[in-house]
């Protein structure tokens, strides 16, 4: 029995002009304005006092453990008391709360960004602009182009990407590399990522693939502060302190003399 022989079409110019480059140039535009209007409804979260303090905490003590051995013992030693001393250490106060927290039902995920409602609407608010953009553009799409065949691929595929690049229509003979006006929509929508990328910058509120790992990356709870404190208190106090310049005469004169004596 024969093979088929695929079908050949030729294509109207006005296809390229009133469907191809239309859907290409109105889905860019939408997807410029849905960057803009999630810029607009997002609300950025001001940076906590107590978030803050926190941070400098932590960056002081662990400086303090990479930088230790610049700096005399004494001078060590008072900086070390300042965080882990068994009364009035910083770091000890800020890890005597671990009972209280420990009896929080909510455990962990107190620190959720989930909880915070601002981020929580700001998320939902993502969520719609996203979903709205593409079910207008979706339905406008299979309202008005519907059926059309808008470009022929320069290059030939494989029989298993029919259902990829002709959805909307139904002809098995035709050749695989005609691409309908409905997948011509589904390929521009994942296209143009990266040229938006380019247009935008990397802050590009259009992703929805970064959105949904933002989203993702959400969902983890936060660190329990009380635990990081704790951390970096115990790693302090098994820390011995050495001086990098102590008897850094004797070992200089000592080089001194055995140069000499060569």
């Amino acid at each position: 029995m024969a093979s088929q022989t695929p079908v050949e079409l030729v294509l109207d110019t006005n296809i390229r002009d009133w469907v191809l480059i239309p859907i290409v140039v109105i889905m860019f535009i939408v997807s410029l304005l849905r960057h803009y209007i999630t810029i607009a409804i997002s609300s950025e979260k001001e940076l906590e006092f107590d978030v803050a303090v926190q941070n400098n905490l932590l960056l002081r003590a662990r400086r303090l453990r990479a930088a230790f051995f610049k700096i005399p013992t004494s001078s060590f030693v008072k900086r070390k008391s300042l965080f882990v001393d068994p009364d009035n250490g910083v770091l000890t106060e800020k890890s005597k709360k671990k009972e209280t927290n420990e009896q929080n039902p909510m455990g962990p995920m107190a620190n959720s960004p989930l909880l915070d409602s601002s981020m929580f609407n700001t998320m939902m608010k993502r969520n719609v602009a996203m979903i709205v953009s593409n079910v207008v553009l979706f339905s406008w799409v299979d309202h008005f182009f519907s059926g059309f065949v808008a470009v022929k691929l320069p290059f030939t595929l494989t029989g298993g990407f029919r259902a990829m690049l002709q959805g909307g229509i139904d002809l098995s003979g035709l050749d695989i590399r005609y691409v309908t006006s409905m997948s011509w929509y589904i390929l521009i929508l994942f296209g143009l990522r990266g040229v938006l990328s380019l247009v935008l910058g990397e802050n590009n509120e259009a992703d929805d693939a970064k959105m949904m790992q933002s989203q993702m990356a959400m969902q983890q709870a936060g660190p329990d502060p009380t635990k990081v404190y704790t951390e970096e208190k115990e790693s302090l106090e098994i820390l011995k302190h050495t001086f990098a310049l102590e008897g850094a005469e004797e070992n200089l004169w000592k080089k001194w003399t055995s140069e000499e004596r060569k």
